[in-house]
């Protein structure tokens, strides 16, 4: 099997492994970030069908991770907007209810990634949370380009 390496603006993406016809190469670098106001380790990741990623997929994943402060409060806000509005899923005690409304800063949501597939889909996931669904597997952000489009309650996943 023929698989590379590609270099991207913040980090090289290594292939990791094939996983049924999808393969997945990984990467992380050092984000200064000016939400959290801290500089965090932050990872990305390719899951891609075909053996190759292509020039547009570098291209995108480089837009979106130089904007990844922005992504993340969208993704906070997202969240205090929708989950009053619909939390089906999400069983909130009243504290976590109250986490509804603080500054976005503070809503706990720990270890951010960003996932990629090939046709510019992609989710911020945050592997650790203060909330009971967090456990064991944290909570997801879907995005079309740059717009949060669902949360998913990741509590009944399975491993992968």
């Amino acid at each position: 099997m023929n698989t590379s390496s590609y270099n991207t603006k913040f980090s090289t993406l290594a292939f990791s492994q094939k996983v049924g016809d999808e393969y997945f190469w990984e990467a992380s670098y050092q984000w200064k970030s000016d939400f959290y106001k801290e500089t965090l380790q932050l990872p990305f990741s390719v899951f891609s069908k075909s053996k190759t990623i292509s020039p547009d997929t570098i291209a995108f994943i480089e837009q979106i991770l130089t904007k990844a402060d922005k992504l993340v409060a969208k993704a906070l806000s997202y969240f205090q907007e929708q989950l009053p509005i619909c939390s089906k899923g999400f069983h909130l005690s009243d504290e976590e209810k109250r986490l509804l409304s603080v500054p976005l800063q503070e809503v706990p949501f720990e270890s951010p990634q960003f996932l990629f597939y090939d046709n510019k889909e992609w989710i911020l996931h945050f592997a650790e949370g203060g909330f009971s669904f967090c456990e064991p597997y944290g909570v997801s952000f879907h995005f079309k380009e740059e717009t949060p489009i669902l949360i998913e309650n990741l509590e009944d996943s399975e491993e992968i």
